[in-house]
């Protein structure tokens, strides 16, 4: 069977998608001498995008291939030391040296990359080592701790918290892992406030402070609660209202702060050649941010400037490729990346002992028993979704409930704000329990209370998800607004900013889909006051302790969860761990510097 047999066939079992059979069958093209082990592991290379995975594993690429169903594909297969030595002879093949040929593909140790991602790796692990090192003022202790006595203050925090201060207050990077609640939005205020207080105190210029987060939504939550942070926030009196002024209140998305010039993204307005002018950045949600993204926002960074990391290394990765909170946070790191990580553990937004708390930490945990003992003592289960879904299921009836606010508020900014008291949350897209379904019959059953008409496509109450990145429009991928009426009675789809509640036209509007029901993937970076989360009817691959854990910390007072045992704990018994080799590289730097 030839090498382009072996392609096909595993594109027609979902094994491979066209764009990695197309690399495969061009690799196979430029190296007539390759017995095709380098053009089927360089198609491997380009599937492990889809799943997350910056590489894949030499020795992985012996395994037989098995379609999503977990059937093997019969198709012959060489072993790992075939791969090996093809991908040592090729000249397609490189070693990743900063000097070496360009080719398509870098075998570097254990692993193989396409070369781009290769030098994704390579630049962001060079630039957090850079960050790490950077020589900051000397830090005048008795401020430190006059400003950690002032901005904890009847706090009660934990001591990682002041940790982190002191940590970002010494140093150029620092990354603040913890679950929801954890106070990381207080620490993070506390720490620039430290900052500031620091160059106020020794007669310095206030470093200037730039926040962003890698969605619209994210960069509104991270306002909101810096918003509230500040303006409570206990100053040295002497330099208070100079340093409130320079705190900064508003965020923006990674991509706006880059700046695009095009809509492909090739390039940025702003890279290592015109970094960004603040001296302190602050990227909330940082475990949504993938590997390029991440690497040219370190790019982006002036010589000397700080880079503050936040986020929940437990929750789902970014979509794109890659993993780099979970990276950087899941072992200690050697060198001063490493000494640069403080995480979070006691909850404050939630009893801990509670409901969510209780749930959210058996999850964590992987503990199966413990999430039964949750879910059975409280009213956090509810029924399986996809055993019918007419006027009686308990998810629609608890839907028509949560949202009778919204389908009667008067306002745009009203009727926002009642739809994000509540959200159902999905693991997959098709099927009974699908996003697909439950938004049609979630419709169906808001239109049967009358708090909907949706006899035309643009009824007062439509919320709609934008699914792609608008810089003309300024709408990005998450957002998400409500359909209803302006001052003139003129149909406008309605969402909340920074700056308040903005109208924009239904025909302006970048590609964009109901959401009454939505993917916990796109869940992430928000929170909702209670959240019900449909699981599918039976184990599916998609479900792991990460996606439970995300769905159940979306919510700050309720959440059910609507799924059968059996399902629930085969998702638990899933533990994703994206295969990178961004460890390797900040290792390999620190070892060589």
């Amino acid at each position: 069977m030839t090498v382009q047999t072996t392609l096909a066939r595993l594109g027609e079992r979902g094994v491979l998608r066209p764009v990695d059979r197309h690399l495969g069958l061009l690799l196979a093209r430029l190296d007539p001498a390759d017995d095709g082990c380098v053009a089927l592991a360089g198609a491997l290379a380009s599937r492990a995008l889809a799943d997350g995975d910056t590489c894949v594993v030499v020795a992985s690429l012996g395994e037989p291939p098995h379609d999503e169903e977990d059937v093997a594909v019969e198709v012959p297969w060489p072993e790992a030391s075939a791969f090996a030595a093809a991908l040592a002879r090729s000249p397609l093949v490189g070693d990743g040296s900063p000097d070496g040929a360009n080719v398509p593909l870098v075998h570097d140790g254990d692993r193989v990359w396409l070369a781009r991602y290769h030098h994704h790796e390579q630049r962001l692990a060079a630039g957090l080592l850079r960050v790490a090192a950077t020589q900051v003022p000397p830090v005048d202790a008795a401020v430190l701790d006059a400003s950690l006595g002032r901005l904890f203050h009847g706090l009660k925090p934990d001591p990682r918290q002041q940790e982190a201060v002191r940590a970002a207050v010494r140093q150029g990077l620092t990354v603040l892992a913890g679950g929801p609640g954890t106070g990381k939005t207080t620490t993070v205020v506390a720490m620039l406030a430290a900052l500031l207080e620091q160059a106020a105190a020794a007669g310095r210029p206030l470093p200037r402070v730039m926040l962003v987060a890698p969605t619209g939504k994210a960069a509104a939550r991270l306002s909101e609660s810096v918003r509230s942070k500040v303006a409570t926030l206990q100053l040295a009196p002497d330099h208070a209202d100079a340093v409130r002024a320079a705190l900064p209140v508003q965020a923006v998305t990674v991509h706006r702060a880059l700046g695009p010039l095009n809509d492909w993204l090739t390039r940025m307005r702003h890279d290592a050649q015109h970094p960004w002018a603040a001296d302190v950045v602050v990227l909330d949600e940082a475990s949504m941010v993938d590997l390029p993204l991440m690497a040219r926002a370190v790019d982006a960074l002036k010589p000397g400037g700080r880079l503050i990391l936040i986020g929940d290394p437990d929750q789902l990765a970014a979509v794109g490729a890659g993993s780099v909170l979970g990276d950087l946070c899941r072992e200690a790191l050697p060198g001063p990346v490493g000494q640069g990580v403080v995480h979070l553990t006691s909850a404050q937004r939630y009893d801990a002992e509670g409901e969510i708390g209780a749930l959210a930490r058996a999850l964590h945990d992987q503990d199966l028993d413990a999430t039964r003992v949750a879910l059975r003592g409280t009213d956090a289960r509810g029924d399986d979704p996809g055993a019918r879904l007419d006027q009686h299921t308990p998810l629609l009836d608890r839907a028509v409930a949560a949202w009778t606010a919204f389908g009667r508020a008067p306002t745009p900014a009203e009727r926002l704000a009642a739809f994000d008291r509540f959200r159902v949350l999905c693991a997959v897209r098709a099927g009974p329990s699908g996003v697909d379904a439950l938004n049609a019959a979630l419709q169906a059953a808001l239109a049967r209370a009358g708090l909907i008409d949706p006899s035309e496509p643009w009824y007062v109450g439509r919320p709609v998800l934008v699914t792609a990145n608008d810089y003309g429009v300024e709408l990005f991928n998450g957002d998400i607004g409500v359909v209803d009426l302006d001052a003139g009675g003129h149909v406008r789809v309605f969402f909340r900013t920074p700056e308040g509640v903005r109208a924009v036209l239904p025909t302006r509007l970048p590609a964009h889909e109901t959401v009454f029901a939505m993917t916990i993937h796109k869940s992430q970076g928000s929170e909702f006051d209670e959240v019900a989360v449909a699981l599918p009817p039976r184990p599916h691959r998609l479900l792991s302790r990460e996606l439970l854990y995300t769905a159940v910390t979306r919510a700050r007072e309720r959440v059910v969860v609507y799924g059968s045992d059996a399902v629930i704990a085969a998702g638990l018994a899933v533990s994703t761990r994206r295969t990178s080799g961004l460890r390797g590289a900040l290792a390999a730097g620190v070892s060589s510097g």
